[in-house]
């Protein structure tokens, strides 16, 4: 799991032997990363916040109010959420869906959802979750 990356090899393994509740696992060997339940609860929160967005600009009718955000809020989303979460597919999808619906005049906003693509594709490849771990802190220690 790329998430997982910033993760002791030990403990991980650890982790998973008592997660999985074999006979030798010990529950004084699995020790939870101190900054675990407060990125829980910001991820959460965040993606709440940012799925409720694209869901009201993509269902408010075409042309006004928050529709005219449509692109930005799936953009924004996709930039975040799959900087994190590991299904390419499903993001590459919803930047096809998205470049789908824009304006043949809208050359910007479908070159965005091409260059988001492309993103998806080197969050996956890079390693740089353990990098923003150690930035935020949330490391053990």
């Amino acid at each position: 799991m790329l998430l997982n990356s910033w993760l002791d090899r030990d403990l991980s393994l650890s982790g998973r032997v008592f997660l999985r509740g074999e006979p030798d696992a010990d529950a004084a060997d699995f020790v939870e990363p101190r900054g675990n339940r407060r990125l829980a609860t910001w991820l959460t929160w965040l993606t709440l916040v940012s799925e409720f967005g694209v869901a009201l600009t993509f269902l408010w009718p075409l042309g006004r109010g928050p529709s005219r955000a449509r692109h930005l809020t799936l953009l924004a989303f996709a930039a975040g959420t799959y900087s994190i979460a590991t299904v390419r597919g499903f993001g590459w999808l919803l930047m096809a869906l998205g470049a789908a619906q824009c304006a043949p005049d809208a050359r910007r906003t479908a070159l965005s959802y091409l260059g988001l693509f492309a993103l998806i594709g080197v969050y996956h490849a890079v390693p740089w979750t353990s990098w923003l771990i150690e930035r935020l802190g949330l490391g053990f220690g």
